[in-house]
């Protein structure tokens, strides 16, 4: 049997089309008018707005947009108590102004409106739009919500960073374009990185060093790493938060916060650091009761330079404390374990880190006493003294 489906030649006849085709294409014909036509059309059981990238968002900013202006979504116009219907069919949004709460939840209008609040305006919450963004770095591929910027005639609740939605392409192209506010594509929707569980009780800034405390189950089930501030235990793991500031969980603001952020994954990272800006090379550590990293103090951090003197963020990686000196803050007996100060040098001479560690007798031969200096690797997963300053 000839396929149905075949174009016509050269010079067949326009009517020149098979049942099969005919009655496909009315069926094409009416799903669309029924699922996408809304105009009397009933849509199809449970499907959002559209093609669920476009959305109806009741502008309550008490400000007019412009085409391309991003708001935030603070939630259903109509929870489905109020109106299941239209919840169900259109999911009819409210959207507020977008402050850095809005971090990940906010969408880019689609249509101009003068009219103030209270009107309805299409907006794009999935998908490539262009919109107006603040250079921070010209390396930066992602936006997010930001403190409000203006720029001459220009203001965006958009700023370039470590995550968000994706940036496809803008006119900054060099560095000369930092600080300044530019036109960009971006695709909204993009997978937001790891999260982790802020229990430190403060917000944690952006680009902070935070140390892995314990692990924490999301209320959507999720495992998540938890995290506290930096403090004079030496830690296992660290982690560093992206560009938005993270507060801690709060059901009784408006809008309420989840105490949820995303840290940076990868090898190199930016952080903060305090004090001088780093060179490349330097090594930086914890400072306990801080957020972020200084010289001269434990070395797990070593920097390829500052990228950010105003706001004191330098890159580089983290590396294992694999050897130490410090001194015994009690008796190590044969064969037994105790707590070690950590040392470090400073300036001229060394000094007391405050970070503690429990270390292991390796030599064997007799008991070290109190306060003598030693020499600690990490050997087998576990800190073990090497050698040890002679005398009673």
């Amino acid at each position: 049997m000839p396929n149905p489906y075949r174009k016509l030649s050269a010079g067949a006849m326009v009517t020149k089309m098979s049942r099969t085709v005919y009655n496909d294409a009315i069926d094409m014909l009416n799903w669309w008018k029924t699922n996408y036509g809304r105009h009397g059309g009933k849509s199809q059981k449970n499907l959002v707005d559209w093609d669920q990238t476009v959305f109806y968002v009741d502008n309550q900013t008490g400000n007019d947009l412009d085409e391309y202006d991003v708001i935030g979504i603070y939630g259903p116009l109509y929870t489905p108590t109020e109106n299941l219907a239209s919840f169900k069919a259109k999911t009819p949004l409210k959207g507020v102004l977008p402050t850095t709460a809005y971090s990940g939840k906010f969408g880019v209008v689609l249509e101009a409106n003068k009219y103030g609040s209270g009107i309805v305006v299409k907006t794009c919450l999935s998908g490539v739009v262009p919109v107006h963004v603040y250079v921070n770095k010209i390396k930066d591929k992602f936006v997010d919500v930001i403190a409000v910027k203006t720029v001459g005639s220009k203001t965006t609740y958009l700023g370039s960073g470590d995550r968000g939605a994706q940036i496809l392409w803008w006119e900054a192209t060099s560095s000369s374009n930092e600080g300044t506010i530019v036109w960009a594509l971006i695709r909204l929707g993009a997978v937001p990185g790891p999260r982790f569980y802020n229990a430190s009780g403060e917000t944690v800034p952006a680009y902070a060093m935070m140390a892995v405390t314990g692990v924490q189950t999301l209320d959507d089930g999720s495992v998540v790493p938890k995290i506290g501030k930096p403090s004079t235990t030496l830690y296992k793991n660290y982690l560093v938060n992206g560009s938005v500031p993270v507060p801690v969980e709060d059901d009784t603001t408006m809008p309420p916060t989840t105490g949820i952020g995303n840290y940076q994954d990868g090898d190199d990272v930016k952080i903060l650091y305090y004090g001088t800006a780093p060179a490349l090379g330097d090594e930086l550590g914890p400072n306990p009761g801080y957020w972020y990293l200084t010289k001269d103090y434990l070395p797990v951090f070593t920097t390829y330079g500052a990228i950010d003197t105003t706001n004191r963020v330098a890159i580089g990686r983290f590396h294992e404390l694999d050897m130490f000196i410090g001194k015994l803050d009690a008796a190590l007996s044969v064969g037994s374990s105790a707590t070690v100060s950590i040392y470090t040098r400073r300036g001229s001479s060394f000094s007391d880190t405050t970070f503690n560690v429990i270390a292991y007798d390796w030599l064997g031969y007799a008991s070290i006493p109190t306060g003598k200096k030693v020499v600690c690797q990490k050997i087998g997963g576990i800190y073990v003294v090497i050698e040890a300053e002679c005398g009673t």
